[in-house]
């Protein structure tokens, strides 16, 4: 009888033992599937996080892509204009070339090449790539600067001066875009300090197709009045002179229409290589005498927002006139 106790006993624990035994192994199965799963689950969410910041990257990186516009582009190593000489080791991108955006202010962008070479350029000539999409004519790059002229004039006179200047500058600029052309601005405000040798070496630079330097005169006689634009004499011994006949071309061109659309009259084309913005130049270049706010009449026509649509207007009717006489005689030519 205890023989069978003891085996029914033995037998008990056994089955206890065993029963112990198969759900320590279910568990540890189950353990080790919920860690499996963890696991996975762990690496899906690491999987999609890095996907996610790919994609956030890319469009970053897509939102900061920007095209060169204008035909040759250096690439500065500090936010200065400096010559670019045969042995210098800057890079020099083309029209079309796509640059990174790092970061910008209002004259300079730094820039990251695809070389993977980082610089300053000058902003105005990079942008998204569909503005470097011009239809509908050659592309044409315009520098436009504002040439202040300071002649026996009080404080009073000098700030009218420039309030007008760069008010012109900036329409111009806008009616220019709408136009199709690619406007690099030599200034946005009279505090940026950048000089007219240097506005026009950059205009040399990135082969500008015309540079527009608009000013207002002041003489001491009151009925001094008229537009006249200034350029290098033929025969002048600075490297201007050598694209003189272009820019008596355009100084009429837009004189013609600048007059026509303001009822002013004109002085005509007058030859000067006293202006560092002409001697300096070797693009197509002329100085722009709006009038002149020492006389009352054009001093109160040109102070009005009005009337300086106008006097943008005008200079863009000219430079679309000069363009399309150039196209011609290129064609000619060719």
């Amino acid at each position: 009888m205890k023989k069978i106790v003891h085996v029914l006993l033995y037998g008990l624990l056994l089955a206890v033992v065993l029963t112990g035994i198969m759900g320590i192994t279910h568990f540890i199965e189950k353990e080790d599937q919920r860690v499996e799963q963890e696991a996975e689950r762990l690496l899906a969410a690491k999987k999609a996080a890095a996907e996610n910041e790919a994609d956030n990257s890319k469009t970053i990186q897509s939102e900061n892509v920007r095209t060169v516009l204008v035909k040759k582009l250096p690439v500065y190593k500090e936010k200065k204009i400096v010559k670019i000489k045969a042995d210098n080791d800057a890079e020099m991108l083309s029209y079309g070339d796509e640059v990174t955006l790092l970061e910008e202010d209002s004259l300079y962008a730094k820039i990251e090449t695809k070389s993977g070479q980082k610089g300053y350029v000058w902003g105005d000539c990079i942008g998204l790539q569909a503005e470097s999409a011009q239809t509908g004519q050659q592309f044409q790059a315009v520098v436009i600067d504002v040439e202040v002229l300071q002649e026996e004039q009080d404080e009073p006179e000098y700030t009218a001066q420039e309030t007008i200047c760069f008010n012109i500058a900036r329409n111009l600029e806008k009616r220019l875009k709408e136009r199709g052309y690619t406007v690099v601005m030599g200034k946005r405000a009279i505090e940026d300090a950048v000089s007219n040798a240097k506005i026009a070496e950059l205009a040399n630079q990135i082969q500008a197709d015309a540079v527009v330097r608009v000013c207002t005169g002041y003489n001491t006689d009151p009925e001094v009045h008229g537009a006249a634009a200034y350029c290098c004499p033929r025969d002048s011994s600075y490297p201007a002179g050598a694209f003189a006949d272009d820019s008596q071309k355009l100084g009429k061109k837009i004189l013609r229409y600048y007059t026509k659309t303001t009822g002013f009259t004109s002085a005509g084309v007058l030859e000067s290589d006293a202006f560092a913005g002409i001697r300096r130049s070797k693009v197509p270049v002329i100085v722009l005498n709006m009038g002149y706010l020492s006389n009352d009449k054009e001093n109160s026509k040109m102070s009005g927002q009005k009337f300086q649509a106008k006097m943008a207007k005008g200079i863009a009717d000219g430079l679309d006139a000069y363009f399309l006489w150039k196209q011609k005689e290129q064609a000619a030519s060719s």
